[in-house]
């Protein structure tokens, strides 16, 4: 519209005024027309910028970067809005990765990474990635509304058995609520939690490793 507009005013402009004024008009115009370009194409990119960086923080501040769930500041922000959000049921599954430490010892924290967004992923595929969060360095907490319990331990075996294909492991606490407000959640946090770290002694305890942060972990939740 503003080419349109511009077109217009130099015609008017040739044919009305002397040729010598009228070109220093059509002129001015141009200039000015072309100066009001690249100013507003300056705003514009510095507006995109600023809503492009606003957008960023937002992100960073929700997200973690290396596996695309949720971090524990938005764990933290959301998880009382899991007390109501369930008709049926709610469950709270607590996973922990396995050998993370021994595996960046010998391989280099590029392996772990990569270990990482493994496990990140395939519990995103199994039970979405709205609910699930990575709270700790190894450590996955997932909300399932309304999905009964059995589906959910079927869910966790298939992906113990896609875990042991990539020769990783990851050990599960699993607790479900029943009733609005029965329950804190908190305390059911911590309840799946524990049972977490039940079968991550287990699997340490067949398997003849050792796990000193593990032990050091438990000893502080402990005390």
């Amino acid at each position: 519209r503003d080419i349109f507009i511009g077109v217009v005013f130099c015609i008017i402009t040739r044919h009305e005024k002397a040729p010598e004024i009228a070109e220093v008009d059509v002129w001015n115009m141009v200039t000015f027309g072309f100066v009001t370009i690249v100013v507003n194409l300056f705003l514009m990119k510095f507006k995109i910028k600023a809503l492009y960086e606003s957008k960023m923080v937002v992100y960073l501040s929700e997200t973690d970067v290396l596996t695309g769930l949720k971090n524990r500041n938005q764990f933290e922000k959301m998880l009382q809005n899991y007390q109501h959000a369930f008709e049926n049921n709610l469950i709270c599954i607590y996973a922990d990765v396995n050998g993370l430490h021994e595996l960046n010892n010998a391989k280099g924290h590029e392996e772990g990474d990569k270990m990482l967004v493994f496990v990140a992923r395939s519990l995103m595929d199994k039970f979405g990635s709205l609910e699930a969060f990575r709270v700790g360095g190894d450590e996955f907490i997932i909300f399932q509304c309304d999905m009964d319990k059995d589906t959910t331990h079927s869910h966790i075996e298939e992906l113990n058995e896609k875990f042991k294909e990539n020769n990783y492991h990851v050990s599960f606490g699993v607790v479900e609520a029943t009733e609005k407000g029965s329950f804190e959640m908190e305390s059911m946090v911590k309840d799946a939690e524990k049972e977490m770290y039940d079968a991550k002694r287990r699997y340490y305890e067949e398997s003849g490793l050792t796990h000193d942060r593990r032990r050091n972990r438990e000893e502080v939740n402990k005390s």
